[in-house]
């Protein structure tokens, strides 16, 4: 692993460490940011990167990460009303959603479609 590789892997983990602090501390609006970032940044490592053994262990890595992050996207544009610690239980549709819904987009298209949306600011900068 070059230099730059290590850098891009060291920066993806503090990211990641970052983004489940925040989560158990129920800062899941930053989490969910700091989650995709990590995801962003492991793929460009993954990029860089010749080792398959490290490649595949990154690539587990992101698909956690874009998992929870989009447990913590369903759960901050849910309904406000319940304000409890989000959880994933696949195979159960979310409330106020049925089979049908789930299964609207393939797997690869849904994956593009969160990481796309995952781009767009949800919240204003803070430019001074």
């Amino acid at each position: 692993m070059s230099s730059v590789d290590s850098k891009l892997y060291l920066y993806a983990v503090q990211e990641a460490q970052a983004a489940v602090d925040l989560d158990e501390n129920g800062h899941y609006r930053q989490a969910l940011n700091k989650y995709q970032r990590a995801a962003e940044i492991l793929i460009q490592f993954v990029k860089f990167n010749k080792n398959p053994i490290m490649i595949r262990k990154c690539h587990e890595q992101i698909e956690q990460y874009l998992d929870r992050a989009t447990v913590l996207k369903a759960h901050l544009s849910g309904p406000r009303v319940k304000r409890g610690r989000p959880s994933s239980k696949p195979g159960e549709p979310k409330e106020g959603e049925t089979k049908e819904e789930e299964g609207l987009y393939s797997a690869e298209e849904q994956e593009i479609i969160d990481s796309i949306s995952g781009t767009i600011l949800t919240e204003s900068p803070n430019v001074k």
